[in-house]
């Protein structure tokens, strides 16, 4: 198996997570003018629902989902070249923003990028099983049935994780969004790289 190290392919995800840094590392009362609140939004700053994604408060959150960006650039990366990529990047984003906005009045306030990296994720799985990678169904059933079961029953506990803090209808439309790209688009060959 060999990575697809190109910069067409390692730029995009690169980017996104530095942008993700620099945006952290802003002043938290800027932080404040990008954050998902449905009330300002509803005042007309229309701006959060794209910004709120890009927004964390903990480091933590914020490495949990630069490390969900590696994982689907190991993953799919052969699926997304650049234009591919930013696409898929701003469907993800402004669709599970979107979806949880119009759909989800129990979501008040939400920052992070999982919304996003669930779309990813199913998106990518989508590509392979059109690329004729069957075990991707497998991961396609676990996303959809961890979302599913986490937006119509409620959030399973991960570990650690407080489950009651979850934002389960971004990452249910997250992968809606994923999976409605995934399946307009195109299938164009997949690229096969030379081994580095």
């Amino acid at each position: 198996m060999s990575l697809p190290i190109q910069p067409q392919y390692v730029l995009p995800p690169v980017m996104v997570a530095v942008l993700l840094l620099l945006l952290f590392w802003l002043p938290d009362s800027w932080k404040l003018h990008f954050v998902f609140v449905r009330s300002d939004i509803e005042a007309g700053e229309w701006w959060r629902i794209i910004t709120g994604q890009w927004m964390h408060w903990r480091f933590s959150h914020l490495a949990f989902n630069i490390a969900g960006i590696a994982m689907i650039w190991f993953l799919f990366a052969e699926h997304a070249p650049t234009r591919r990529y930013l696409l898929l990047l701003a469907v993800t984003t402004i669709g599970c923003m979107l979806g949880t906005y119009l759909f989800a009045d129990s979501i008040t306030q939400y920052v992070g990028f999982s919304g996003a990296l669930y779309g990813m994720f199913a998106w990518g799985a989508v590509r392979d099983i059109r690329a004729k990678r069957y075990l991707a169904w497998l991961l396609l059933a676990i996303i959809l049935g961890k979302v599913s079961f986490d937006y119509f029953v409620g959030p399973m506990s991960l570990g650690s994780t407080n489950a009651d803090v979850l934002a389960t209808p971004t990452h249910f439309f997250g992968v809606l969004s994923g999976i409605a790209l995934a399946l307009i688009q195109r299938t164009p060959s997949v690229h096969k790289h030379p081994a580095s």
